[in-house]
């Protein structure tokens, strides 16, 4: 049998996938959700079976998602949003400084200052640091990230949740966008079923620190991994 030599594109996949797969744990545990970025795809894995697969959307090369596994620390349903620095540095700074206050109405975010709520025309926003102010939108129908949040602590700030159906034809940012909430309820193998999706807003389901992992990270497989 005479064996094809790889050419070099082959060889430098191969190195990269290696490279890539040295940055994650040995073991992600028995449980673990896999974000596969340049697949396009989510996969929960329970005891070395994939038990669930869903399409994603990830970040542009612009907000590229980036590799990393952290513990799932907790799911939360129907959860506020608080804008990120990107958000209020690179599309809120501008027009606030214009006196464009319209913006946080059609957006239906409130601003706060130490915990206290604030009112945007009395700040001059060309003066301060718009990063010491937080902008939230609350829970319901149109906040951009939908029913529930999975979340993870990481220096990257960054979580996988569910959005508004008309994004999700749309790249997302730096997190993942899945409709997991749709898994939970239909297949009862990630949350237990005594949860419903009504919950109220901000309620907290707290996991063991020892229990599921968040990774997301390119295929193991050198012949699937996509990036370029």
């Amino acid at each position: 049998m005479t064996l094809t030599p790889a050419s070099d594109k082959d060889i430098k996949r191969i190195i990269i996938n290696m490279e890539r797969w040295r940055w994650l744990p040995e073991d992600l545990g028995s449980v673990y959700v896999w974000n596969n970025s340049p697949e396009f795809m989510l996969y929960v894995v329970r005891d070395g079976k994939m038990i669930y697969a869903d399409k994603t959307l990830v970040g542009t090369s612009k907000y590229a998602t980036p590799v990393f596994d952290a513990d799932m620390t907790s799911i939360i349903f129907n959860p506020d949003w608080i804008a990120p620095e990107t958000v209020l540095v690179e599309n809120l700074l501008l027009p606030l400084r214009d006196g464009n206050y319209s913006i946080l109405k059609v957006h239906k975010l409130s601003v706060s200052y130490n915990g206290k709520p604030v009112d945007p025309r009395s700040i001059d926003w060309g003066r301060v640091n718009i990063k010491a102010f937080t902008f939230t939108q609350k829970s319901g129908p149109d906040n951009v990230l939908g029913k529930v949040k999975f979340w993870f602590p990481n220096p990257h700030t960054v979580y996988m949740h569910d959005t508004l159906a008309y994004r999700k034809k749309y790249f997302g940012s730096r997190c993942a966008l899945s409709d997991m909430i749709a898994c939970a309820w239909r297949s009862r193998k990630i949350l237990p079923p005594c949860f419903s999706p009504k919950a109220k807003a901000g309620r907290q389901i707290r996991l063991r620190s020892s229990g599921t992992t968040a990774s997301t990270a390119p295929s193991r497989s050198a012949g699937r991994s996509r990036f370029t």
